[in-house]
């Protein structure tokens, strides 16, 4: 039908069929298919650059309005103390070099929940600061133990929910 039109036919090119006003999409040159030409055709699937390297933190999903990113205990202790191992995402990840606390240092605990982290589902542990210290007790100041708040309290130093502390002064255990 087309070489009776007298039309050169290129593959992936749209052909105009002047008798009878249809268009038609030449796949290559032993396929046609009409198509309406008022019709777009699909968009094509979004294409985003990605990366040349991993991102070093992958954040939590929950959005917060709040400031000092109190939805996020070990990114608000980190910004509280101003020290902190960079690319961890979450507190039971984070590195400790302390069995005894210090003033400033970070203290985790396994308290938590599951969350996804860098493609894996992992315990979150939780994340503050040492605020004081005795012989038996470390006093801390955290924030989202409950939901995005910052609170106080007072730890057993033998507490099993202690599982380190983290200070850059510190020597290794």
């Amino acid at each position: 039908m087309l070489a009776l039109l007298g039309l050169l036919v290129f593959p992936k090119t749209a052909v105009a069929n002047t008798a009878s006003n249809l268009v038609f999409y030449v796949d290559d040159i032993n396929k046609t298919k009409p198509f309406e030409p008022t019709k777009t055709p699909p968009p094509t699937p979004a294409v985003f650059a990605q990366p040349t390297t991993s991102p070093k933190i992958r954040r939590n999903p929950i959005k917060t309005t709040r400031s000092n990113n109190t939805c996020r205990c070990l990114q608000w202790a980190k910004d509280q103390v101003g020290f902190g191992v960079n690319g961890v995402c979450v507190a039971s990840r984070h590195p400790i070099n302390r069995d005894r606390p210090l003033l400033n240092a970070l203290i985790f605990t396994n308290e938590g929940y599951w969350v996804w982290c860098n493609g894996k589902k992992v315990w979150s542990g939780h994340a503050g600061y040492v605020l004081s210290f005795t012989d038996t007790t470390v006093t801390i100041r955290e924030a989202n133990l409950s939901r995005c708040k910052v609170t106080t309290r007072t730890l057993n130093i033998n507490d099993s929910r202690i599982r380190g502390f983290w200070s850059p002064t510190a020597q290794t255990m």
